[in-house]
């Protein structure tokens, strides 16, 4: 017997951080071309085994998978102790980017074990069963995570995420993106503490970057979904600045935005918890090929392209 669970990375668009501090929302979503894929077969022994790229440390990913396989196991009430399993994980993304590798993996094992237990005792798992799993995953990589990357990955559409709960969805009639990876970045935990440094330094500061986000995330939901691309254009470079305030964005990422722009972007921001990694850059509607295949050309780490829809 053999099973597998699928899923995707994801990119937020706008809101990363400030959406951990609650009372504002985050435009997140899904990455397609990102795919992370879990294996589970009946074995002799345990075995783990992480395929990721750009990961020399795998013994300290596969140290950490296990883990998550016991979390898993209880949540789905398996006994994986009286009859052990081998689980293989294979991604084509690199972990600590901001592309929600751990909840990419964390809802591919989810329904990998969901599809187990349904083999083994035909019990399947409704949608809180899968939430739930994924969130103790989650909460074993990132101790208390905001829940939007694991959100938006099990929406499997662009969302809206505040106050740790799927708002509505959204739909994209106004831009095509492309996810470019940055490079390394530093640990997300520092840089979450750093920006609740300056928000109890610079309270007033925070509260003005806090409505400026507001608004500018309520103008980009409309946006996208009345195919206005200058609204959409505008959040993003806004959303961008503040990103660049907080220490967030780099020297790399800005010279990344520049050319890319010199070559058909629209506009581009760090994603994620920044510092490196993730960035996402927007083009006009069906251009996001083109622009893709040019940032492929000069050297950068093209990822995935997130289509924008007919409008």
């Amino acid at each position: 017997m053999k099973v597998v669970g699928r899923s995707h990375g994801k990119f937020i668009l706008l809101g990363e951080h400030f959406v951990v501090h609650g009372g504002v929302a985050a435009l997140a979503f899904p990455m397609k071309d990102l795919t992370c894929e879990v294996t589970i077969v009946p074995d002799t022994v345990p075995m783990y085994r992480a395929e990721v790229p750009n990961t020399p440390e795998r013994d300290i990913v596969e140290n950490v998978m296990a883990r998550a396989v016991y979390i898993a196991a209880d949540c789905f009430r398996v006994d994986i102790k009286g009859q052990p399993i081998r689980v293989e994980s294979k991604t084509n993304f690199p972990v600590s980017r901001g592309f929600g590798s751990s909840a990419a993996f964390a809802v591919a094992l989810a329904r990998a074990f969901d599809e187990y237990r349904t083999e083994v005792a035909k019990v399947r798992a409704d949608w809180m069963e899968i939430e739930r799993a994924v969130s103790a995953i989650e909460t074993l990589f990132h101790g208390n995570p905001s829940g939007v990357d694991a959100a938006t990955i099990l929406a499997g559409r662009p969302i809206r995420y505040e106050n740790r709960a799927v708002v509505r969805e959204v739909q994209n009639k106004a831009l095509d993106f492309v996810a470019i990876d940055s490079g390394l970045r530093e640990n997300s935990a520092p840089l979450i503490a750093r920006i609740t440094e300056f928000k109890h330094k610079n309270l007033d500061r925070w509260t003005e970057m806090t409505n400026e986000l507001k608004t500018a995330i309520d103008n980009a939901e409309q946006g996208l979904n009345y195919g206005d691309a200058a609204v959409v254009v505008e959040s993003i470079r806004k959303s961008q600045g503040i990103l660049s305030e907080l220490g967030l964005s780099n020297e790399t990422i800005d010279a990344l935005i520049y050319e890319a722009c010199a070559n058909g972007a629209l506009a581009g921001k760090v994603s994620g918890a920044g510092g490196g990694g993730a960035v996402i850059l927007a083009a006009p509607r069906t251009k996001g090929r083109e622009l893709a295949a040019r940032m492929t050309e000069r050297g950068y780490s093209v990822l995935g392209i997130e289509h924008g829809e007919s409008a």
